[in-house]
């Protein structure tokens, strides 16, 4: 899991690797496994419009979806 959140050469490889984590993971685990990548600034394209983000924007966005929180 490691090697996919880290991986250098393709920011959707490692957006898959965090989809990964937040939706198979034991909850009680994925804040540990995405805390340090909160601050992450590598810039992608989010959408096919050319809206960008970070990988940390798209992590928060994926810590805080509120199916998680409930």
């Amino acid at each position: 899991m490691r090697e996919l959140i880290e991986y250098k050469f393709n920011p959707y490889v490692r957006c898959s690797g965090f989809l990964y984590i937040r939706y198979c993971c034991d909850p009680e685990y994925v804040w540990s496994w995405m805390r340090k990548y909160l601050l992450d600034d590598e810039e992608f394209q989010l959408t096919l419009d050319g809206q960008k983000t970070t990988i940390g924007e798209y992590v928060e966005k994926l810590l805080m979806e509120q199916d998680y929180l409930s």
